[in-house]
């Protein structure tokens, strides 16, 4: 069976808007065969909605991923790195590093986590960009470290109307090759081109 890992910001900002953005990937991978799993270690402060402001405990952060994912059959598939205390909830650091080493595809929403390229020894890494428009401007701009980010994704992904856009050879690493030799292959993940 193979391993999806999403990698997203559910716990820094516990809304509804970002859980539906996690769990939909999470469900649907999981409908379509895959063992998925949810990791946030975005090193950012959490986010109170009560307070409206970061706040120095994530223990309520916690609670909410807890409690979400438990109610969606979840509750052994998600690992949050809370950067107050150096401490890793859900699962656990060794296995949160097994998984980022052995997926066979790793899901990052909107940038929010930045795996380090040596903890990954197979797989294909997707960044869904879900606020679109930031990383474009700063591409057309000039910025290098923009750029180099994006290249460094075997694909990268956003949204227009309901439709996959990848309009510029730079999002197009996995297209440019043969479709049987694409890291994402194995997956049947083939991203269309709406030129």
């Amino acid at each position: 069976m193979n391993r999806v890992v999403v990698l997203g910001l559910m716990g820094q900002y516990p809304l509804g808007g970002m859980a539906w953005q996690v769990l939909h990937h999470l469900i649907g991978f999981r409908r379509l065969g895959c063992e998925s799993f949810y990791v946030e270690n975005s090193g950012a402060p959490p986010y109170s909605p009560g307070r409206q402001s970061i706040v120095e405990s994530a223990t309520d952060n916690i609670k909410f991923l807890r409690n979400t994912f438990r109610h969606f059959n979840l509750s052994e598939a998600w690992a949050y790195y809370d950067c107050l205390t150096n401490r890793w909830f859900g699962m656990r650091k060794s296995a949160v590093q097994e998984l980022l080493e052995h997926a066979d595809l790793i899901v990052n929403l909107c940038g929010a986590t930045l795996p380090d390229p040596d903890q990954r020894r197979k797989g294909c890494l997707v960044y869904i960009d879900t606020d679109p428009g930031l990383q474009q401007v700063q591409i057309a701009q000039g910025n290098r470290a923009s750029r180099a980010y994006i290249e460094s994704r075997a694909l990268y992904l956003w949204m227009e109307r309901g439709r996959d856009l990848i309009s510029d050879p730079i999002w197009r690493n996995c297209l440019a090759q043969d479709p049987s030799s694409c890291p994402c292959g194995s997956l049947g993940c083939a991203a269309r081109s709406s030129e």
